[in-house]
């Protein structure tokens, strides 16, 4: 005996013409798009949490928007860190913000490869620190937050620098990657550093201010530790340390840009800063970092 299908959408006997979709039957005039409520006749059909759309009501009402063009997106594409959704095109063709990773209008990858200057979006230049004043202003907060971690500093007031990328290239020697430097005067005794003072610390122009905050705690740290004569610790000890600062004022204060950076952090692939954060980072876990700052403090070195 022929089993009788049962419509889906009204639970009564089928006789005669059905349509099969979903895992189940339907009387044709019963299959309907979720939107309009008229019958999806044709076949075709967009599935959007279980629910079927026509064509056209899915591109009008339900697709997801490119942030650029603003077109319906259909197939695949591409959706960054921030939810902002791109068409595959987009994100293959043009550059993204240096610091954010949002797509720029009116950028290609060729400009980036050419461009010694970051690329950077209005969502980061809307923020972005661009003097000296603006810095200063921030430097009060920033170091009343170290000093609840317990790094406390015996002089809060220093030169603040923000300088151009030229500027700060030439302070670096040409090195791009960092994006804060302190520099201080070194007294030598038997090839080991007996004693330091802070000369300045410079920030690259142009920062967005999560960005900025971030590598003004780095930075920081070394002008604690340049303070309190902790002057002889390997490089990868010292920059993982101020890394390790940095990461944990993103995750205080938690915002959704204040996490980006921080990942930032723990994915960085370089061997000083990326190697040295993780070295940090698993020696915060065994010992905690109260353990670190005592030790620094006390044996001028990491504990064991």
């Amino acid at each position: 005996m022929q089993e009788t299908r049962v419509c889906k959408s009204c639970g009564e006997p089928i006789n005669g013409r059905y349509l099969t979709a979903l895992d189940a039957d339907w009387h044709p005039e019963h299959f309907c798009c979720t939107l309009c409520h008229q019958p999806i006749t044709d076949g075709r059909f967009y599935l959007h949490e279980e629910r079927p759309f026509h064509p056209t009501c899915y591109k009008n009402s339900i697709a997801p928007r490119c942030t650029l063009c603003h077109k319906p997106l259909t197939g695949q594409y591409h959706v960054n860190y921030w939810g902002e959704s791109y068409c595959r095109d987009h994100a293959q063709e043009l550059a993204a913000c240096s610091y954010c990773r949002r797509l720029v209008p009116h950028t290609t990858q060729k400009m980036r490869r050419r461009s010694i200057e970051a690329i950077r979006c209005d969502t980061c230049a809307s923020t972005a620190i661009e003097n000296a004043p603006q810095a200063k202003l921030l430097m009060p907060n920033l170091i009343a937050w170290l000093e609840a971690q317990g790094v406390g500093f015996r002089q809060k007031i220093f030169r603040i620098e923000v300088l151009d990328r030229a500027d700060f290239m030439s302070r670096q020697g040409g090195r791009r990657d960092p994006l804060g430097l302190t520099t201080s005067t070194r007294t030598m005794r038997q090839k080991r550093v007996d004693h330091a003072e802070i000369e300045s610390v410079a920030i690259l122009q142009g920062l967005p201010h999560t960005l900025f905050e971030g590598v003004c705690i780095h930075e920081l740290g070394h002008v604690w530790l340049v303070q309190q004569n902790i002057v002889n610790l390997p490089i990868l000890d010292e920059e993982g340390f101020c890394e390790l600062l940095a990461h944990r004022h993103y995750l205080a204060i938690g915002s959704k840009a204040d996490l980006f950076y921080a990942r930032g952090i723990a994915e960085n692939g370089d061997p000083v800063y990326g190697d040295g954060f993780r070295k940090l980072k698993r020696l915060d876990e065994r010992v905690g970092f109260a353990q670190i700052i005592r030790s620094l403090l006390r044996k001028k070195k990491l504990p064991l």
